[in-house]
C-alpha cells in the first residue's frame, strides 16, 4: 500500500549516507520507509493516518526536541553547515537533519569499531584484535571475542 507524507517535511540518508528530503503528499517509496522512523508522519494512500507512536519514534522526536531546545536557529543552521546539511526550513527540520546525521555516523562507527572520533581507541572486536596484534597472539576470524580475551590474558601474563 502507497504511503504518503500526511505534513510537515522528511529528511532521512540512506545507506550510502544521500540525504533524501519528502514534502507533505510526496509519496514515499518502499526503499525510503525502512529510513522514516516518525511514522505518525504518514498517511496510507486513502488517507488513514500511521499514527502510533513507538519507542523508537519517540525517541527520533525527544532527540530532535532536545536540538531544538538546545540551539537558537543560527545555532542549528551553523551545526548543519559544518556537516554539510541542508541547513534551510524550521528548527525542527534543521534538528531532524542533524538527528538523521547523528544516527548515521553513530552506526558507520559501531559498524567500524571505533566510537567515531578519528585519533580514538578502537572498541569491541577491534580494540581486541588490535591488542592481539600488538601481542603477537595469533587468531583469525573464527576466533570468538571471549577467545581473544583469553588468549591476551594468557600472553600478558
Amino acid at each position: 500500500m502507497a504511503r504518503k507524507i500526511l505534513t510537515g517535511n522528511v529528511s532521512y540518508l540512506d545507506d550510502d549516507l544521500k540525504l533524501h528530503t519528502l514534502f507533505t503528499g510526496d509519496t514515499v517509496s518502499g526503499e525510503a520507509l525502512k529510513y522514516i522512523t516518525n511514522t505518525a508522519l504518514l498517511t496510507d494512500a486513502d488517507g488513514d493516518s500511521g499514527a502510533g507512536e513507538t519507542p523508537t519514534d519517540q525517541a527520533f522526536a525527544a532527540e530532535v526536541q532536545a536540538y531544538v531546545d538546545a540551539n537558537k536557529g543560527d545555532e542549528l543552521r551553523k551545526l548543519a553547515k559544518e556537516r554539510k546539511l541542508d541547513g534551510a526550513g524550521t528548527k525542527e527540520a534543521i534538528a531532524t537533519r542533524l538527528v538523521i546525521s547523528d544516527r548515521a555516523a553513530a552506526k558507520a562507527a559501531a559498524d567500524s569499531g571505533t566510537d567515531g572520533d578519528s585519533g580514538e581507541e578502537p572498541t569491541g572486536r577491534a580494540a581486541l584484535e588490535a591488542k592481539a596484534t600488538e601481542l603477537k597472539v595469533p587468531f583469525d576470524e573464527e576466533t570468538t571475542d571471549a577467545e581473544l580475551e583469553q588468549l591476551i590474558e594468557n600472553a600478558s601474563e
